[in-house]
This record gives C-alpha cells, sequence and structure tokens, in this order.
C-alpha cells in the first residue's frame, strides 16, 4: 500500500506541474523539483502513519528522490510529447 501512496504522490505533483513543462531542460528541474517534493512528502505521511521517523530515512529519502526523478522524467516526456502534437 505505501509503494501505491508513493507512486500517486509522484504522478499527481508532476500533472500539478505540468503546465510548466515547456522543453527538455524544464521537464529536467521540474522532474527534480517534484522528486524532492515526493519524497518530503511521502517521509512526512510515514511519520504520521508510524508515529516515528523511518530508522533509515537518508538511505530510503535518496533511493525515493532517485525513483520519484526517474518516473517523473517519463511523467514529463509524456507531457510534452502531447503538447507537441498539438
Amino acid at each position: 500500500m505505501p509503494i501505491i501512496i508513493f507512486f500517486i504522490v509522484i504522478i499527481a505533483l508532476n500533472f500539478a506541474f505540468s503546465k510548466k513543462v515547456k522543453s527538455l531542460t524544464s521537464a529536467v528541474y521540474i522532474s527534480a523539483i517534484v522528486s524532492v517534493l515526493t519524497s518530503i512528502c511521502f517521509q512526512v505521511l510515514a511519520y504520521i502513519f508510524m508515529g516515528y521517523l523511518d530508522p533509515f530515512l537518508p538511505i530510503a529519502f535518496v533511493i525515493q528522490i532517485v525513483i520519484a526523478f526517474v518516473i517523473g522524467f517519463v511523467i514529463n516526456m509524456f507531457i510534452l510529447k502531447l503538447k507537441g502534437d498539438k
């Protein structure tokens, strides 16, 4: 269940910032911003759910940023392609 919430947060934040995607460079910047925001949001949600911070917070945070960046970049490339087809 937590992984589904993680993916939902990634997708929702990328679509929230979709109006800002205008080029490949902006897609990279937005993916980086969204990946950090997603990781922070997910760790806060985990803290609220568990009642304590993850003992492996630094490792989890880095891995979440990398995974969220890759997924966000793919979503932003899809958005960029849809904008180019119009």
